[in-house]
Order: structure tokens, then C-alpha cells, then sequence
């Protein structure tokens, strides 16, 4: 190795020992982000929610279209929209009904793995703490940026939309009944035969 790349490898390994510093770049190849939200909702519910990835299209404002199992050691199919839209293929790492989905993968052009995981903490019956983690490293995560600030929107998104799904599909009606009359029309009164 060159003396340019034995300066380069010692400049990014300072980096991760010096908090950033506003009005600089931030050299680090390790980050994550974090966001927490309350669910009035089932862990069922949230989990179901969570894991059926062809609805994803109907309510996940970051990750669409989206495919897969979630079943530890599955490959899944996600296209992510923020600034750039990136068609991403991690395996799933985790798959504990109604706890944890876990994800990990690499994105290709920038050499940089990202770890996703999903935490249903239940709180009762019909509530839960959601939390959503993305974990980001690699050498070339500096020069990546933007995928990170993408990600940080994005997963605050995700998490307030799984909300609002799983507080819908919990506390949804169920379908009503299609009659022969006609699914508009009202049911017509039973009356006694005896009368």
C-alpha cells in the first residue's frame, strides 16, 4: 500500500474517533439511525402489517414494491425512494413473529452494508413500541451520504405509516356480509312464521 493509501486508511480511522464537527464532513463508516413510535395496536397486528411485504405498494411511503418472506435466510426484493430510488436484495437475518425482523445487505455502487432492524415491544394487549433501527457501515460510507439522510426520512416515514396501518387494519370493522339482495340494499326484517 502507497504512502496516499496508508494516509487515507489513518485519516478515516481518526475520523471514527472524533465526534463530527459542525461545518465539516463527517468521515465516519459506521452510523446508525433510530426512530421510536408508539402503535395502538396488536404485536399480531403490527407484525402482520410489517411482514407482508406486497402490501407495501398500499402503504409504505419509503419502501415499494417489495417482496419476499420474511424467513431468516431469505433473499427479499425493495425498492427504496428518497432521493435516489435503490433496488435492494438483503437477506433476511431475523424473522421472530410478533418481536423482530431483521435485514442485511449491501448496496453495490458504494460498497456500504446496511442492517435494518424492526422491534415490536408489546406494552399490552392492544399497544405497542415500535422501534426501527438502520445501521450503516463500510469504507465508502463517507462518500455515500446522501444514502443515509435518505434513510433516516425514510425510516421515520415507514415507522408513522406502519402506525397508521396497524391502528387501521386493528380497530377496522370486519367486512360485512354481501346479501342476496344486494350488497346496498337493507336487509329485509325476519318475521315470524306464525303470524
Amino acid at each position: 500500500m502507497g504512502t496516499l493509501g496508508i494516509a487515507a486508511v489513518l485519516a478515516l480511522t481518526l475520523a471514527q474517533t472524533i465526534p463530527p464537527t459542525p461545518g465539516l464532513p463527517d468521515l465516519s463508516t459506521h452510523k446508525e439511525i433510530k426512530t421510536e413510535v408508539e402503535i395502538n395496536a396488536s404485536a399480531s397486528t403490527v407484525w402482520g402489517a410489517l411482514t407482508n411485504f406486497p402490501a407495501y405498494t398500499i402503504w409504505n411511503p419509503w419502501i415499494y414494491p417489495a417482496s419476499g418472506e420474511a424467513v431468516a435466510g431469505r433473499q427479499l426484493d425493495l425498492t427504496l425512494h428518497g432521493g435516489t430510488i435503490i433496488r435492494f436484495n438483503p437477506t433476511v437475518l431475523v424473522a421472530q413473529p410478533e418481536r423482530e425482523l431483521s435485514w442485511s445487505g449491501k448496496i453495490t455502487f458504494a460498497g456500504v452494508e446496511r442492517v435494518a432492524t424492526f422491534e415490536i415491544q408489546p406494552l399490552g394487549p392492544h399497544s405497542v413500541h415500535f422501534v426501527a433501527t438502520e445501521r450503516f457501515k463500510g469504507i465508502l460510507l463517507p462518500l455515500a451520504g446522501g444514502v443515509t439522510l435518505d434513510s433516516a426520512t425514510g425510516i421515520r416515514e415507514m415507522a408513522r405509516a406502519l402506525r397508521d396501518r396497524a391502528e387501521l387494519l386493528e380497530f377496522s370493522p370486519p367486512p360485512r356480509p354481501y346479501h342476496i339482495n344486494g350488497p346496498t340494499s337493507r336487509p329485509r326484517p325476519v318475521r315470524p312464521s306464525n303470524l
